[in-house]
Formats: structure tokens, sequence, C-alpha cells
């Protein structure tokens, strides 16, 4: 069965058309197809993602959202498809710099799911029509970034393509039980000082809705 899970249910608002959907709670969409709404941010979606794959280990999951870019090339509404993440802000601030969770030592970075840091997306073959897609960078955060400071930070340490608060927790929690799954987001603003007039959520919305159902008919055909 397929899963799209997102953070919120304005992220699917057009998918799933009124259906009366509560976090936490897998909501059938149509035969085959079902919704899970997580709620925001990295540990709720891993929670609700393990107690679904707990009850139901053959799910294939198709995890979806809005997201910020760091490139000002990559045009509002763009829809991307996320190739590796990683927890950008695990780690300790020291007077001013961040040390990651692997230069403090609690962590190593090679240890499974991670590859030098990174955890990395190889089910291209089962996502075909991902390949018509941007594969990006992404970086998962607890807070969305917006300030300079905090931005030119995260570019100097990770050269990031956009930024979630959700994807790592997706690449983690279905990697280690050995799950088939995909992250798309679709551009709602650029990653710079806050500046909510820059922002277009309803193209986003829109977009990822589109991108979305192209994910749902391929996988019907399959």
């Amino acid at each position: 069965m397929l899963l799209i899970t997102a953070a919120t249910k304005y992220e699917v608002e057009p998918l799933i058309k009124g259906l009366n959907i509560e976090q936490g709670i897998i909501t059938p969409l149509m035969p085959d197809i079902s919704v899970l709404i997580t709620g925001v941010g990295a540990v709720p979606t891993a929670f609700y993602l393990t107690k679904a794959l707990a009850n139901m280990p053959n799910l294939t999951i198709v995890n979806i959202g809005v997201a910020g870019a760091y490139a000002k090339d990559v045009e509002l509404g763009s829809i991307v498809v996320v190739k590796r993440d990683t927890f950008a802000d695990y780690g300790a601030d020291d007077k001013g710099s961040f040390l990651s969770q692997f230069d403090l030592g609690i962590a190593n970075p090679n240890a499974f799911p991670f590859q030098n840091g990174w955890m990395h997306w190889e089910h291209q073959t089962l996502f075909g029509v991902a390949n018509k897609y941007q594969g990006v960078t992404g970086i998962t955060l607890a807070k969305a970034s917006g300030s300079e400071g905090e931005i030119n930070q995260l570019i100097n340490r990770y050269s990031p393509q956009i930024e979630t608060m959700e994807c790592a927790s997706v690449f983690y929690t279905c990697l280690q039980l050995n799950v088939p799954f995909v992250c798309i987001r679709s551009i709602s603003n650029w990653v710079e000082p806050r500046n909510k007039e820059r922002w277009n959520m309803p193209l986003a919305i829109v977009n990822l809705y589109s991108a979305t159902v192209e994910f749902i008919d391929s996988h019907s055909q399959n």
C-alpha cells in the first residue's frame, strides 16, 4: 500500500478534499492509497511513521510537503526530490559556532544509516516518475531559518539546496526499517531573513498536489 504522509493537513488539502483526517490516524484515500498526517517536526514524524510501519510493514512511503530553497535560481512552486539529508542542528552551540553531533564525537558519521554524516535515497528505480524532477540536497532543522548569520553558517557547513523540518526523520525511519520511500517537496519560499511577503504558499500547494497525483498514478500502474 502507498502511504502518503505530510506534516500538516494544509499540505494535502487538495488531495483529501474535505476528508476528516486526524493526526496520527491512517485514513484511506482510494484503493491501496492512504494518507497520514504526522504533525510538524522530526519527532512526531518518526513516531507516527514507526507506528504505521509496525502495524503495516509492507507500506511504501511518499512523504510530501513544502520547503524553503537556498538557491535563488530555484523558482517558487518548483517540485524537487530529496536525494540526501541530515539532521543539521543536532549538536551544540560553541560561542556562536555550531558543532554537529559528529564533531562532538557523540555519533558516528558512518554508522548506518549515515554515510559521511548524510543519509541517501536509493529508490530511483522504484519511483521512476521522480526522475523528471530536480534531485536536491536537503537539511532538516527543528526551526525554519530566518536570520542571515544562521543561514550563512548552514550554507558554509552543508551547502544545502533546501531545508525542511521532517525529511531527515523520514530517511532515518525508512532506512532503519528497510522501507521504500521518497521525499517530495514544493518550494514555497527562499531561505532568507524571514519575509513572508515573498512566499507563495498557494502555488506551492497546487504544484505539490499535481506532483503527488503523478506519484499515485505511477504507483497504480506498477
